[in-house]
């Protein structure tokens, strides 16, 4: 397994990086590092000395985890449901219950970039702020052309306001 730590000739420190390659904060990186290295031995003893209440918060982040990373599934097929929000939702329940799960969605090749970017910085790549935008457009006119109802229409462009100001305003991953 590679090493996720090179040597900085520069100012002979060490550089950490993420599994996508990028460089990380060497505090983060080393909190990150800890988590991650944590075998099944160390988390099972964690577990058994952690209270019950301890135990069965982990396991409800756990299960809600699981749930969305397959409503995540569900939304790659169905284009009612979106993908990335539900996995970044798995992936916030992860990074409190299961380093080993999280590290598995962040090493996934094309969610893991926009995972990571989103935990990082809280932002998105262009193309995606694009794509979102322009669904929300055409949901919106396809609405109002099969509502016939100005009442309706209203009401579904009011309720897609929110949600298209929060994604206007997000910054571009650089």
């Amino acid at each position: 397994m590679e090493s996720n730590i090179d040597m900085n000739v520069e100012n002979n420190s060490k550089v950490s990086r993420c599994p996508l390659g990028h460089v990380l904060n060497p505090n983060l990186a080393n909190n990150l590092t800890r988590t991650i290295n944590l075998n099944k031995n160390q988390s099972s003893e964690y577990l058994s000395r952690s209270s019950l209440g301890e135990r069965s918060k982990v396991m409800l982040l756990k299960i809600t985890g699981i749930f969305f990373v397959g409503l995540a599934i569900l939304g790659v097929a169905l284009p009612i449901l979106p993908t990335t929000p539900f996995l970044l939702v798995a992936a916030a329940c992860f990074a409190k219950s299961s380093p080993a799960m999280q590290k598995r969605l962040l090493a996934n090749k094309t969610f893991g970039p926009l995972i990571y970017d989103w935990q990082k910085y809280r932002s998105i790549p262009r193309k995606a702020k694009r794509i979102a935008l322009l669904t929300i457009v055409l949901s919106v006119c396809w609405s109002a052309f099969m509502l016939k109802s100005l009442l309706l229409t209203a009401l579904v462009i009011a309720l897609v306001i929110g949600p298209s100001i929060f994604l206007w305003r997000l910054p571009i991953t650089k």
